[in-house]
């Protein structure tokens, strides 16, 4: 049965829409929105050409789904949402299981744990997106180096030729840092720090941080340049 998009009552937050199956998922999402004073349109099992109208007509949309809700339709629907500027908000429920895979060709604009589903943290992560940042959970970032630990390595990782800047960027981008604070670490630009990221997805063959964030790690190529840039520092301090 289709469930019609509620919204919330209160300061409109533009473009923002809610798509998830799992009802009480749903629900609290709804009520921190509310508790935040945010408004949002609320989808349960609406059909999907629905809401992709709905979000097509916005300006800057952010879209939240689950990671474990994506299968071949919502993947279509969220890709064609992507292609004409929606950010999307991945929820990961369970992050020792969760289903990387299914983020591939989909432009991310940034994952959330559900642990950390709160009214601060959801805010903030879409503050961050509307910024133009790539907020990831700290929590995400650890799970992703647990997996990476007892993964098989890339025998490719070796193709992979960055600058020392990139690799010093990659240690952070890992690290779960967003371009500002890339920026500041580096004492570089904002813009050089966005240049940084794009040439390190590019060179990963990545379309979105997580996935680059995956990739580095599963392979073993964030441990080498990581020791990599330890060692020079060492050098550096014994000169």
């Amino acid at each position: 049965m289709s469930v019609q998009p509620t919204a919330t009552d209160e300061t409109d937050l533009a473009g923002t829409f809610v798509m998830l199956r799992d009802r009480l998922t749903r629900l609290r999402v709804e009520q921190i929105l509310n508790g935040a004073s945010r408004r949002a349109r609320v989808y349960g099992s609406q059909d999907i050409e629905d809401i992709v109208e709905d979000v097509v007509r916005e300006r800057n949309p952010i879209l939240i789904v689950s990671l474990h809700e994506i299968d071949a339709l919502s993947r279509s629907a969220l890709t064609l949402c992507a292609a004409t500027g929606a950010k999307v908000l991945v929820l990961v429920d369970d992050t020792q299981r969760a289903p990387w895979e299914r983020l591939a060709g989909i432009a991310v604009g940034g994952c959330l744990s559900t642990a950390e589903l709160s009214e601060k943290g959801l805010c903030l992560a879409i503050e961050r997106i509307l910024a133009g940042e790539v907020p990831v959970s700290g929590n995400l970032i650890h799970a992703l180096l647990s997996l990476a630990a007892g993964a098989p390595r890339d025998s490719h990782d070796h193709l992979v030729r960055m600058t020392p800047r990139e690799q010093e960027a990659l240690v952070l981008l890992v690290d779960g840092l967003s371009n500002k604070q890339i920026a500041r670490q580096l004492g570089i630009s904002l813009h050089g720090a966005k240049r940084l990221v794009a040439n390190i997805l590019a060179k990963l063959n990545c379309t979105n941080r997580t996935s680059a964030v995956t990739k580095a790690l599963r392979s073993g190529l964030y441990d080498k340049v990581r020791n990599s840039r330890q060692d020079r520092q060492l050098l550096l301090q014994k000169g």
